[in-house]
């Protein structure tokens, strides 16, 4: 399974460094190139890019774990995830669920996250 994992922060690394003990890829996606090499070098992640268009079409399950400002940059670019599994913080997710609806289709995202 190819688990794609967007900022890797607090979060996101701790996420990354959690699913790493399981025989999944795990693709981190940051701005922050000094945290792809970090996580690369640690062995938290596989992949490491600042592009992730061309990435996302590779992942089986998302985890946004930005800002909720960066969660909406991150959506209104060229980032898609059509049929994918998406999670992440669920304040930032249930906060966000009419900016995000209107930019993409969440039919993949958790319901438990949008309620």
């Amino acid at each position: 399974m190819n688990i794609g994992i967007v900022g890797l922060g607090l979060i996101g690394g701790t996420y990354a460094k959690a699913l790493k003990k399981y025989p999944y890829t795990i693709y981190g996606i940051d701005i922050n190139q000094e945290s792809l090499d970090y996580g690369l070098k640690e062995g938290f992640i596989d992949v490491g890019t600042t592009t992730p268009k061309d990435v996302l079409n590779k992942l089986d399950v998302v985890f946004l774990c930005l800002y909720p400002e960066a969660t909406i940059k991150f959506n209104t670019s060229e980032n898609r995830w059509p049929g994918k599994r998406v999670s992440g913080s669920s304040f930032v997710l249930k906060s966000l669920k009419n900016q995000l609806s209107e930019l993409q289709d969440l039919s993949g995202v958790r319901p438990a996250l949008l309620h």
